[in-house]
């Protein structure tokens, strides 16, 4: 998932991936699984805000929540 650094922090991202994860849900996934960069420090805020737990593969970020 990507927002234009112009249109960062006005809710987009966090609007767009609740959006993704009640689509999933709906559909009968029942984990879903991100990797996202350390420096990624609005993707990690999002992510946290939205549920997800964190553990660290390798230099990235693994990002999971339980649907």
């Amino acid at each position: 998932m990507t927002v234009l650094d112009s249109c960062q922090g006005q809710g987009l991202g966090t609007i767009m991936l609740q959006r993704l994860l009640q689509f999933g849900h709906d559909e009968g996934i029942k984990r879903v699984e991100a990797y996202m960069l350390s420096e990624n420090k609005g993707m990690i805020a999002v992510s946290k805000k939205l549920g997800f737990t964190f553990e660290r593969e390798d230099e990235l970020l693994k990002a999971v929540i339980e649907l």
